[in-house]
C-alpha cells in the first residue's frame, strides 16, 4: 500500500511516508510540538522523532531512551496498553487516545495521540502523533491516570484534499475541548457553592472578631479550599491545601469539605487537634487502608484550623504541615504545623497533632493560608524567584498598620501581583483567611 499524505494536526504538519517495505518508512515532524513515534504489534518502538528523544531520554540521570512500551512504563510510569491498541481496526479509521497523568510536580499533564493503524504486507504497525502544548520532561515519578480510545469518523487514506483532513481533526478536538470546558465550568459552580460566601462567614463569625478571605484558584477549579462552621462551643475556620490542583485537587478538596462538616456539625467534635486526627483517620481509611494496593492513593491534605469563641479573647489553633502566623503590634508569632499531613502513609502516623491556646489583644490578627502565596514565582525583574516565607512575613508586618482588614488583604494582593509582574503563570492555588480580634 502506497501512502504519501500530509496531515495537519493541530497546526503541526506531519509527513508520513510509507512504502511496501516497512524499513523505508520515514517519519518527520515539521513542528517541534508534535511527538511522533511508531510501535509494532508486539509493543516495540520502531521509529520516533527528535521531540520523542528530547522527552524520554535523560542521560544525565542514567535513563536511556525506551525501546518498548514496557520500558516506557517501567522508566516513566506512562502506560500505553498495547493489548488495546492491537484491537484497533485497520482500513481507513484512525483513533484519538488521551493520556492523563500526574508528574513529580503534582501537575496534571495530558497528551492527545492520533493513532493510525497501518497495514504493511503481513504486519500492522501503529503510527502515534502526539499534540502537546509544551515539551514535557518526565522525571520517572509520573503516575498514570487513564487512557481512552475514540474512533474518528473519517478515512485518512481516501481523502484527497488536505484541508478536509485538517478540518476533520480540528473539529474533533474543538468538540472535545468545548465539552471539557463546559464540564469544568459546571464543576466550578459546584465547588463555589460548597465554599462559604462572605455573608455566610459573617454569620458564623463571633461579634468580637472580623474576617476577610482571599481565594484565588490557579485553574478554574482548585485544590485549595476554606471552610467555616459552627460547633456547640465556638466557630471554626479552616484552610486546606490538597495535593495538586485542577480536577484531582478539586475532588480532594470537596472530600475535605464534606468530611470536616461531618466531624464538627454532626459528630460535635470541637478540639482542633482531635478534629485533625479524626480527619486524618478518615482519609487514611477511605483512600489508603481499605483500598486494594493497586488503587491506593497517597495524596494528602495540609490544613490549618482555628476555633474562636463568643465573648472570649482566647483562640485554639491546630495545624497539619501549614504554618499559622499571629501578627501583633510588636511581633509576628509563628505556630509551626505538625509534620504530618492528613492521610497517606509516608509520614509517621504516631505523630500527634497539637492544639495551641492563645490569648489575643485587640488588633491582633491571625493568618491561615496555603503555600500558594509564598510559592509564587516573580518575573524577570525578580529573577523568577518565589516570594518565600520570609518576605511574606515581612509583608504581613507592613500591612499591620492599615486599619481596615479588607484594605490589608487588598494591600497583600497588590504586593503579590507586583511581585508576579508580567509572569503569566500563577504557580499554585491560593487561599488566605485573615481573622482579627477587635475586643
Amino acid at each position: 500500500m502506497q501512502m504519501n499524505n500530509l496531515l495537519k494536526f493541530q497546526n503541526c504538519n506531519i509527513i508520513a511516508k510509507s512504502t511496501q517495505k516497512f524499513q523505508e518508512k520515514q517519519l518527520r515532524a515539521v513542528n517541534q510540538n508534535c511527538l511522533v513515534f511508531e510501535i509494532s504489534k508486539e509493543g516495540r518502538i520502531i521509529n520516533y522523532n527528535s521531540l520523542f528523544i528530547q522527552t524520554f531520554s535523560q542521560e544525565e540521570q542514567g535513563i536511556t531512551l525506551p525501546s518498548t512500551l514496557e520500558e516506557l512504563y517501567q522508566k516513566f510510569h506512562l502506560y500505553i496498553p498495547i493489548e488495546l491498541i492491537t484491537q484497533l481496526e485497520v482500513g481507513g479509521k484512525n483513533y484519538t487516545a488521551t493520556l492523563h497523568f500526574q508528574d513529580a510536580n503534582n501537575s496534571i499533564q495530558a497528551i492527545s495521540l492520533l493513532i493510525i493503524p497501518v497495514a504493511e504486507e503481513n504486519s500492522t504497525t501503529y503510527l502515534c502523533i502526539g499534540n502537546i502544548t509544551k515539551p514535557i520532561k518526565y522525571t520517572g515519578q509520573a503516575t498514570f491516570y487513564y487512557c481512552n480510545f475514540l474512533p474518528n469518523c473519517y478515512n485518512i487514506h481516501n481523502i484527497n484534499h488536505l484541508e478536509e483532513i485538517n478540518q476533520a481533526i480540528n473539529k474533533s478536538f474543538i468538540t472535545k475541548a468545548q465539552a471539557l470546558k463546559e464540564s469544568i465550568q459546571y464543576a466550578e459552580r459546584i465547588q463555589r457553592a460548597l465554599i462559604p460566601s462572605k455573608k455566610q462567614i459573617d454569620e458564623y463569625l463571633p461579634k468580637n472578631f472580623e474576617a476577610e478571605v482571599w481565594y484565588e484558584p490557579k485553574d478554574t477549579i482548585s485544590g485549595d479550599f476554606y471552610w467555616v462552621g459552627e460547633g456547640k462551643t465556638g466557630s471554626h475556620f479552616m484552610v486546606g491545601d490538597s495535593t495538586g490542583h485542577g480536577v484531582p485537587g478539586a475532588l480532594l478538596s470537596m472530600l475535605g469539605v464534606s468530611s470536616i462538616t461531618k466531624l464538627i456539625e454532626e459528630r460535635n467534635i470541637e478540639d482542633p487537634a482531635r478534629i485533625l486526627t479524626c480527619l486524618d483517620n478518615f482519609w487514611y481509611e477511605k483512600l489508603y487502608k481499605t483500598v486494594d494496593q493497586k488503587h491506593r492513593i497517597e495524596d494528602t491534605l495540609e490544613a490549618a484550623l482555628c476555633k474562636t469563641t463568643e465573648n472570649s479573647n482566647y483562640v485554639e489553633i491546630a495545624s497539619a504541615m501549614l504554618p499559622v502566623y499571629v501578627v501583633t503590634e510588636k511581633e509576628t508569632k509563628q505556630i509551626q504545623g505538625t509534620k504530618r499531613p492528613i492521610g497517606g502513609s509516608l509520614y509517621k502516623r504516631e505523630t500527634s497533632y497539637q492544639t495551641h491556646r492563645l490569648a489575643l489583644q485587640p488588633g491582633d490578627t491571625i493568618y491561615l493560608f496555603s503555600d500558594g502565596f509564598f510559592s509564587q514565582l516573580g518575573n524577570k525583574k525578580n529573577n523568577f524567584k518565589p516570594i518565600g516565607k520570609k518576605r511574606f512575613r515581612q509583608w504581613l508586618r507592613e500591612v499591620q498598620t492599615i486599619e481596615e482588614l479588607s484594605s490589608r488583604v487588598l494591600a497583600l494582593q497588590k504586593l503579590f501581583f507586583e511581585w508576579k509582574g508580567d509572569n503569566p503563570e500563577q504557580t499554585d492555588d491560593i487561599v488566605l483567611i485573615a481573622l482579627r480580634y477587635i475586643g
